[in-house]
């Protein structure tokens, strides 16, 4: 297999787009994290997170498919982690009209530090948009902030870097059982500050 990596996402793109047969293989590989970290962050009550990784891992493949890096509007990153992201909320939307019963109680914990969390607010296409967009989760992320202990806090923030119920209670001297409690409670927080 060739070696892609000295190329941008942007070539790579372009080469997928002329019918390369290995890029696409590498780049679903490359990407792969970002759909791992979305699905980790999507709690499924009674679900099984590998259908959300199916899900994120076609929103990846929509993503290659539909980038034209001539339009210049975002990079390869950003246009595919919405597309990863769009394409696991179509997956709740549709449980929520009880089409697929098991992801009814999925709440979203994911990235609510920064750009890339998920609001009710669905996609944003142009800047404008993005900028409000952004404004509402920087002011969603500080309400979850608000209302979790200071523990539920590092708890969260350990649990959104992919950390597992051991390394977190390792790393904030607790037991397994403490930190599902924690997150149990979040999730209830969580739920709340969404819908309120």
């Amino acid at each position: 297999m060739r070696d892609y990596s000295k190329l941008s996402d942007e070539e790579l793109v372009k080469l997928f787009k002329a019918d390369d047969d290995d890029v696409d293989e590498y780049l679903m590989a490359k990407y792969k994290p970002v759909v791992l970290k979305r699905a980790r962050a999507l709690y499924l009550e009674g679900g099984d997170r590998d259908d959300l990784l199916q899900e994120g891992m076609l929103g990846l493949y929509k993503a290659l498919k539909e980038y034209d890096p001539a339009r210049g509007e975002a990079s390869f990153l950003t246009f595919a982690t919405t597309c990863i992201r769009n394409q696991m909320y179509k997956a709740i939307a549709a449980a929520n009209r009880k089409k697929n019963a098991f992801l009814n109680e999925a709440v979203s914990l994911s990235d609510l530090e920064g750009q890339e969390a998920e609001l009710p607010s669905g996609k944003a296409d142009n800047p404008e948009d993005l900028v409000i967009q952004q404004e509402a989760e920087e002011l969603l992320y500080r309400k979850i902030k608000e209302v979790l202990s200071p523990m539920e806090n590092e708890v969260l923030e350990l649990y959104l870097d992919g950390q597992s119920h051991k390394e977190i209670g390792l790393a904030l001297g607790k037991n397994e059982k403490a930190v599902e409690n924690a997150l149990q409670r979040i999730r209830k927080k969580v739920r709340a500050a969404l819908s309120g």
